[in-house]
């Protein structure tokens, strides 16, 4: 398969930034048992602006997609009732696709198909910074997985092509 990869490049980096908008204010699902509640977060790159800010870009048939280790995330929310914020880079950031096949029983003949791969969201619970409240080890275990799994289902949603999830 061929195409022209500077002109490919230019129209990915051109929506860049509609990601951030995309996951900007989510609201993470929290379970019924926690003190957390509230809880908002948004990403944005780690350093310099949304505007400025490209995706790492990878071309190849087995890994055809964006990625980033430069990004982080910034939220808020309530513990037991009380304010807190919290913060801290995302260690990957991964969306992308494989080349494969599969057969066309139409007309006879294997296709190429491009295969969606897991999406990858790596947030290290080291790296969490909380202020305004003090959380347990297992309360930051907790914010954190719940944070991610939050994000990944938006983000299978919006794959889904569940508009109404998109602002």
């Amino acid at each position: 398969m061929r195409f022209n990869t500077d002109v490919f490049r230019k129209a990915f980096a051109a929506r860049d930034q509609e990601v951030f908008k995309v996951f900007q204010d989510q609201a993470i699902k929290v379970t019924d048992d926690s003190p957390l509640s509230d809880l908002t977060v948004s990403l944005a790159p780690q350093s310099g602006s949304v505007k400025d800010f490209d995706f790492d870009l990878s071309l190849s048939k087995e890994d055809m997609g964006g990625s980033s280790s430069q990004l982080a995330y910034s939220g808020q929310g309530r513990y037991k009732g009380q304010d807190f914020t919290f913060s801290g880079p995302i260690a990957e950031f991964k969306m992308y696709y494989s080349l494969g096949e599969k057969f066309n029983h139409d007309h006879n003949y294997n296709a190429n198909v491009w295969n969606e791969q897991p999406f990858r969201l790596i947030i290290n619970e080291g790296d969490l910074k909380v202020e305004g409240q003090s959380l347990s080890g297992d309360e930051r275990s907790e914010l954190v997985a719940m944070m991610t799994a939050s994000l990944t289902k938006h983000k299978e949603n919006i794959q889904d092509a569940k508009k109404d999830l998109i602002s």
